[in-house]
């Protein structure tokens, strides 16, 4: 029996790693400027939905990224939402992310040598617009709703991809 658990365990941490995708959402409001980027990683077997996120005020210096990470795909949803619908004039905008591969995100994120959270990558703001190179999009999303932002997360951390 010692033998199949170590077998499953073993066969389950074969499969970790990061997912291969990430949704990115931005909004530039004549205030300040947010991000959020969404990414899936699979921990001894576990789908784990990481969401960084930043809100830079037009008046403000620039700050790290923020982050949490959920296991239940529901949470993330719901986190992201209402990070999303934070401005009570955005309940009615229909929500745009873009798809990419996560390694063509990268640059938005660079290292934080305190061990802190990570800093602003790059080229992250450029006159307070979240540059990201869409040419390497591969898909875009419309979601108007929970559900369908919850859907989008699990699609992130598919069964299997071939990249390349």
């Amino acid at each position: 029996m010692e033998d199949l658990a170590s077998i499953v365990l073993d066969q389950l941490q074969h499969k970790d790693g990061a997912g291969p995708f990430s949704l990115l959402y931005t909004q530039e409001l004549a205030w300040d400027t947010a991000a959020l980027v969404a990414t899936a990683a699979r921990v001894n077997g576990t789908v784990v939905y990481e969401l960084w996120y930043f809100v830079a005020p037009r008046v403000d210096h620039l700050r790290r990224w923020k982050h949490v990470s959920y296991c239940d795909s529901r949470a993330a949803a719901s986190f992201a939402m209402s990070f999303i619908l934070r401005n009570d004039h955005d309940q009615a905008l229909v929500q745009t992310f873009t798809t990419f591969e996560t390694a063509d995100l990268v640059d938005l994120f660079g290292e934080a040598k305190d061990g802190g959270a990570a800093l602003f990558g790059k080229a992250v703001l450029e006159n307070y617009r979240v540059i990201a190179d869409h040419t390497k999009a591969i898909g875009v999303r419309t979601l108007q709703c929970e559900s369908q932002l919850r859907n989008a997360l699990v699609s992130l951390m598919p069964l299997s991809v071939q990249l390349g």
